[in-house]
């Protein structure tokens, strides 16, 4: 019973296919348009133009609040990226100007983390 015959398969060479460069079904792209797919699946009165203001409710419909929070988030994020919206006062209030480097803000950053995690590894008496 455990012994099974195998059926050996036929080898080929990949090089010997010939392969046809145009597909026989192409599919038309030009139905497939940005504002049919917003007036399709967008919520509520939202369109295929671009607003530059917070959100309501997520353009798409989520089940999970979770899902709808982070949706609603990430919109947030990107109008901050695009400044048209200031970031948090919790943030902007670190005694930085608007022009230092991200990438200088990150470091410095994490060099704050990685020291208290550092401090906090070390044994009793130690400093």
């Amino acid at each position: 019973d455990l012994e099974v015959r195998h059926e050996k398969l036929e080898e080929f060479d990949l090089d010997d296919i010939s392969v046809s460069s145009e597909s026989d079904e192409e599919d038309d792209l030009a139905q497939y348009t940005f504002p049919k797919y917003a007036a399709t699946y967008f919520q509520g009165s939202a369109t295929h133009t671009h607003i530059q203001r917070v959100l309501q409710h997520p353009l798409l419909y989520h089940e999970d609040e979770v899902d709808t929070a982070a949706s609603l988030a990430v919109w947030i994020i990107i109008l901050r990226f695009m400044g048209v919206l200031q970031e948090p006062k919790t943030f902007t209030q670190d005694n930085r100007t608007r022009n230092d480097a991200i990438m200088t803000q990150i470091h410095d950053s994490h060099n704050k983390r990685s020291k208290k995690i550092l401090d906090m590894h070390q044994p009793v008496g130690q400093v």
